[in-house]
């Protein structure tokens, strides 16, 4: 018996028309127009918590340093601090340079090291790099952080890691001095910097210009309280 061979049947797949394409390309644009504040929240968050855990380690090499020192903070030290020094940093004030050996760098001027640039990974603002990461490069002159030039008493002010600045040179302080200034778990060491903050000296600096316009975590600054904890603090606060 003959059989009639029959063709295969051909199968076309579903084509989206021009208004149905649009549509899904309007609607996947909604949909990352919604997503995206979340995630960019979600970003600031982490790289707070990372700020925030860099800021406690560095009050455990400060506070390690004047455990050593007859109770004396490190310094004194400059205004601006950067999380790299070399075997020349402690006379020239570079909180780095001070506390490295306590947080597992090496002492370069002990250990003759004439040539070698270190950083201090605590030291390093994860918000400041996020926003310019050429603030890594050991060239860089802008600050991660500031250190406190808000105390007074009886009319005279001091710096907890003293001032490496002509003519106003000072000493660091001791831990015992700063129950002077009130409540020390209320006496901030270091904190955030950025162009908006407050701080006449921070606007006469000669690295201003190149500080952030806004602080780098949004609506807060990190800072590190002389008792060794941290708090993010309104952008707001003095």
């Amino acid at each position: 018996m003959w059989s009639r061979s029959h063709p295969k049947a051909r199968f076309r797949a579903p084509s989206f028309s021009l208004a149905e394409l649009l549509v899904t390309v309007a609607i996947i644009s909604i949909l990352a127009a919604l997503l995206l504040p979340a995630l960019q929240k979600g970003r600031v968050a982490a790289l707070k918590s990372k700020g925030a855990g860099n800021l406690r380690q560095t009050g455990v090499g400060i506070l390690a340093y004047a455990g050593d020192h007859d109770g004396y903070f490190p310094g004194p030290c400059s205004f601006g601090t950067l999380p790299f020094y070399n075997w020349n940093a402690v006379p020239m004030g570079v909180l780095a340079g001070f506390i490295g050996p306590y947080l597992g760098s090496p002492d370069l001027l002990a250990a003759r090291n004439y040539s070698s640039y270190m950083t201090v990974s605590s030291l390093v603002s994860p918000g400041l790099v996020a926003w310019n990461i050429s603030t890594l490069q050991t060239n860089s002159l802008v600050p991660h952080y500031i250190q406190n030039n808000t105390l007074t008493n009886a009319g005279s002010a001091f710096r907890i890691l003293g001032s490496v600045t002509t003519p106003w040179v000072q000493q660091p302080l001791k831990v015992m001095q700063l129950s002077t200034f009130g409540d020390v778990s209320q006496v901030w060491i270091l904190s955030d910097v950025d162009q908006q903050l407050n701080n006449p000296t921070v606007s006469a600096s000669g690295w201003y210009g190149s500080l952030p316009p806004r602080p780098v975590y949004r609506d807060i600054r990190l800072r590190l309280y002389a008792d060794g904890h941290v708090e993010a603090i309104s952008i707001n606060a003095p």
